[in-house]
């Protein structure tokens, strides 16, 4: 069973052993994978993710508005950091095996490919959209990334974000749902509108996905 319904069947099943809502989710320690017992952080990030959908994550907001942070640690709008540039979204988690072979690969493209070899200036950026358990853990994650940006752990941007584009880890389907077009890493190049301008499937493709990223078009 996949999509709404199985969400659906999965919270009710949760529900009759432990409890209503997110508290019945977290006693039972449900899994979409049979026979998993899922890890106490991860239990509390499918509570609070659930509670985020069940109240539309505070409200959507401009993606403009959101609050990045770059390697140095400066916090700053997304729409004054991409200015001028093409974005893309990097939605990864450090507990994935297949997230943690490829952002290497990302951060030797990024270095090659961001900037413009005539003028010097750096002509794309990507945003990491973290699938961590924790915020120190994507804290942590994001230190051994490329020279990009982090979307605040805590913006309701993360998950609305994730539910917009239809990608999230296989972990966190018991929170988000089943109906994902991919899994973790993926990446999406976004427009200054903050909607989908192209989608690569790096899952599946690994870094060749990126040839479809047109990094001379598109610019904030």
């Amino acid at each position: 069973m996949t999509g709404p319904s199985a969400s659906l069947t999965a919270l009710t099943a949760a529900r009759g052993r432990g409890g209503g809502g997110a508290r019945g989710l977290a006693s039972s320690r449900f899994s979409p994978v049979r026979g998993f017992n899922a890890p106490p952080a991860f239990m509390a990030l499918a509570c609070l993710s659930m509670a985020a959908a069940s109240t539309g994550g505070g409200g959507s907001m401009d993606i403009h508005d959101a609050m990045v942070v770059d390697q140095e640690g400066r916090k700053m709008r997304l729409g004054d950091a991409a200015k001028g540039r093409t974005v893309g979204l990097y939605f990864a988690g450090e507990w994935c095996p297949m997230c943690r072979s490829f952002t290497p690969k990302l951060k030797e493209y990024f270095n090659e490919k961001a900037q413009d070899k005539q003028t010097g200036n750096q002509k794309a950026t990507i945003v990491f959209v973290s699938s961590d358990f924790s915020k120190e853990a994507a804290d942590s994650h994001f230190k051994n990334q490329g020279n990009w940006l982090y979307l605040d752990y805590d913006s309701p941007l993360r998950q609305q974000l994730k539910q917009k584009f239809r990608i999230w880890g296989g972990m966190e389907s018991s929170a988000l749902g089943f109906d994902r077009r991919s899994g973790i890493p993926g990446m999406v190049v976004i427009g200054s509108d903050g909607n989908e301008v192209t989608y690569m499937n790096t899952e599946s493709k690994g870094i060749r996905a990126l040839e479809a990223w047109d990094l001379d078009a598109n610019a904030w």
